[in-house]
């Protein structure tokens, strides 16, 4: 099985109420690479890493939320 990293993000901001500035800010980077991000199928690890401290929660939580969602494609 393939995850969406993009789709993790996806819900992460909707489930976790916070703003693609705010959290861009919170990671030090532009809000446009937010939205770069939630279109990608895959992700740096490290920058998951940043993500799911950010969102407060396990790589584990965060690939779990894509399961829920259909992938893009």
């Amino acid at each position: 099985m393939r995850v969406h990293l993009g789709n993790c993000l996806k819900q992460a901001i909707k489930t976790k109420p916070i703003w693609s500035a705010e959290l861009a800010r919170k990671l030090n980077v532009k809000p446009q690479q937010i939205h770069q991000w939630t279109q990608k199928q895959d992700l740096m690890f490290s920058s998951v890493m940043r993500i799911t401290n950010a969102f407060n929660m396990t790589v584990d939580e965060f690939i779990a939320l894509g399961n829920d969602e259909q992938p893009l494609d």
